[in-house]
């Protein structure tokens, strides 16, 4: 094989899959970066007006975190206050989401898509910005118009403090994406992570995926046994992507069908044996898979 040839090789075996395990690290720092600069772009079209001039605008004060600025805009009667909390609570600017809602600017104020600012602060992780828009009364359980709530976000990024507050708050454990997947099946991915986060931020137990939140999830009585349109359950996820043995026992701890059948015939124990899981493979054994 030359080497333009095992170039193309490597390409092909490289394609981003959300969810899935991507082999090459080079590849997927690439392919995080860019999904993370793609998203904020989205969301700066959706919602930054167009430039005035030189003047400043309340949503570019926002970008930046200039809270005294924001101030002193909303202070000359600068409307525009629902786009700027959207990009302060992306950027995680705590001081000017807290100036904004100060002033009564709608905490449930949404982009064109549906997204609001308690799912870009969750998706971002800001648990400041999270907690200072569930002070303000913020609808937990809002949806974005592919069905994303924000604990689904944060169940997918592992972030067990804002899933608790969310959960506090009286998050539905159990609401579902368009796919039907839930906070729980999201979680149970543990390679989602790679994704969206700053390879310094990347958890260290990387194996054992988002662990604490499956079991903050299942606490809370997240439905085990779901699952998404394809008939993937959070048991034959969790073996498949992340392939921890406690987040599997932890599972199959709370009932979880270990011989449920996914539409393509899959298994927990067919996907555990598939993946060279042998660990998983006969814990999944003890448990009665077949």
């Amino acid at each position: 094989m030359n080497s333009r040839t095992k170039l193309e090789a490597t390409k092909s075996r490289s394609v981003l899959v959300i969810g899935a395990r991507v082999p090459h690290v080079k590849w997927r720092r690439c392919a995080r970066e860019l999904l993370a600069v793609a998203c904020i772009a989205v969301v700066l079209c959706k919602v930054m007006p167009a430039a005035a001039g030189p003047a400043d605008t309340l949503v570019n004060a926002a970008i930046r975190g200039d809270a005294a600025a924001v101030q002193g805009l909303l202070e000359k009667d600068e409307k525009d206050g629902g786009s700027a909390l959207l990009m302060a609570s992306l950027k995680g600017h705590l001081e000017v989401v807290r100036v904004l809602l100060a002033v009564g600017v709608d905490v449930n104020t949404k982009d064109s898509n549906g997204t609001t600012a308690l799912i870009l602060a969750a998706w971002r992780r800001h648990l400041g910005v999270v907690q200072a828009l569930i002070d303000k009364g913020v609808d937990v359980n809002a949806r974005a118009k592919d069905g994303n709530t924000a604990l689904m976000l944060a169940s997918s990024e592992g972030e067990l403090k804002i899933v608790q507050a969310l959960l506090a708050a009286g998050a539905n454990v159990n609401a579902k994406q368009s796919n039907g997947a839930t906070a729980l099946i999201l979680a149970c991915n543990g390679y989602t992570t790679l994704l969206t986060r700053p390879e310094h931020e990347v958890p260290v137990a990387l194996d054992e995926g988002n662990l604490a939140v499956v079991q903050a999830l299942l606490a809370k009585g997240a439905d085990v046994d779901v699952s998404r349109s394809d008939g993937y359950t959070a048991l034959m996820v969790a073996v498949s992507q992340a392939g921890s043995v406690k987040m599997v026992q932890a599972l199959i701890d709370k009932g979880a069908d270990v011989n449920a059948k996914a539409n393509d015939g899959a298994t927990a124990l067919t996907l555990a044996s598939k993946d060279s899981h042998l660990d998983v493979a006969q814990l999944l054994r003890t448990a009665g898979a077949k």
